[in-house]
This record gives structure tokens, sequence and C-alpha cells, in this order.
């Protein structure tokens, strides 16, 4: 929470941040959530300390600094992808913070600048795997294997998330309102949610999981 509460201060200011923590700590499930310590959060907290350097690289002035910060986000990344595979539905995340970091690194070019996050990243994570004896199917399988017909499952799936943002209206209609603000003053900081939100919901559907690790 105080990772999360801090890239958004750095990103929208203190205020921000202070609120957003605040707004989390409200949310309707977030004590079952922080009850259920299974492997998705220490995937989740490794994840996002793995987009402090990206947001870390805008106040720097060397380019070879601004390098390391984007590798090492990447290396991080790599580990939180070893403890659990879900956390990839971040990486479109990743892609924008990448572009809204590029200032001072004009000269290795936006694809190169993913390249090398990507590069970082997989290393990293198949190292580790090589490093642990191989690659655990618990990275892949688990809440994957429903029974449920793909229509069905993103029906079912659907609904639950509906309630959940329902259950948390405020919070819902907050996010709503600050997309759309932001939208129309052109600010390309709001891809940051509309990007999350897409990434979330396209994976969400998509599985089968134990809503309240979710």
């Amino acid at each position: 929470l105080l990772a999360i509460g801090w890239l958004v201060s750095q990103l929208t200011g203190p205020r921000s941040g202070t609120l957003t923590v605040l707004l989390i700590l409200c949310t309707h499930r977030h004590i079952q959530l922080s009850t259920s310590v299974m492997i998705g959060l220490p995937a989740l907290c490794v994840a996002i300390a793995a987009l402090v350097p990206l947001v870390l690289v805008r106040r720097q002035t060397s380019f070879w600094l601004k390098l390391s910060l984007i590798a090492a986000s990447g290396v991080l990344f790599g580990l939180a992808l070893q403890i659990k595979l879900w956390v990839m539905a971040l990486i479109p995340l990743v892609m924008v913070l990448c572009a809204i970091s590029r200032p001072g690194l004009r000269r290795l070019g936006r694809v190169g600048l993913i390249a090398l996050w990507v590069a970082t990243c997989s290393a990293c994570f198949v190292c580790a795997g090589m490093a642990m004896g191989g690659f655990s199917s618990l990275l892949v399988t688990p809440h994957l294997a429903g029974s449920l017909p793909y229509v069905s499952r993103w029906a079912a799936n659907g609904i639950s998330l509906a309630t959940f943002l329902v259950q948390d209206l405020p919070v819902t209609v907050l996010a709503i309102v600050g997309l759309v603000s932001a939208y129309a003053r052109r600010d390309r900081r709001c891809m940051l949610g509309v990007v999350t939100l897409i990434s979330a919901l396209a994976f969400l559907l998509n599985a089968s999981p134990s809503w309240h690790h979710h």
C-alpha cells in the first residue's frame, strides 16, 4: 500500500497518493484480501516494487542510470513472474510507464526501451527458474483449469466483477470521474488507469479465480 501510494504521489501529487491509500483501505474486500496471505500477495508486492524504478527514471539525468533503472525493473518483474505468473496482467501498465518515462532516452527509442525491459525481465525469469531446478506448473495452472465453457465463464466472472464494482460504488464513480477528467485535459497519465482496467478485465474474465484472492 505504501508503494502504491508513493507511485501515485510521484505521478499525480502527494494528495492523490494519500487519497489512493485511504480509498484502498476503505474498499469492501480489503480486509478479506489482506487475510488471504497466499502466494498472490508476495508476487504482487514484488511486481509493484518493479514499477518504482520506472517512476524514478523521470527524475534522473544520467542516460546510463536511466538504463540501469529500466533493467532493475525488468529483473524485479522477472522475479515476480516466478512467484506467480498472474502478475503478467500488469505488463501493459509497465509498457505505458516505459513510454511515459522515455524523456532523456530518445536515442534508445521507444521500441529499444521496451526491448531492454523485456530482455532483462525474460533473462531474470529464465535464470531464476533454472536456479530453482526448473519451472513449476503452479506458475500456470492455479485458477486456470476451470470446467465451465468460455461463454459461461465470461458471464459468471462478469457478474462477479460487476458486483464488486457496485459494492465499492463510491470508488468506482471516483475512478470514472478521474479518468474522464484526465482525458478531457488530454493528460496521457489517464492511460495508466485505462490500460490497467482493460488488462485486469481481460485476465479475470478468462480465468477461474478464487475471488477472495483477487
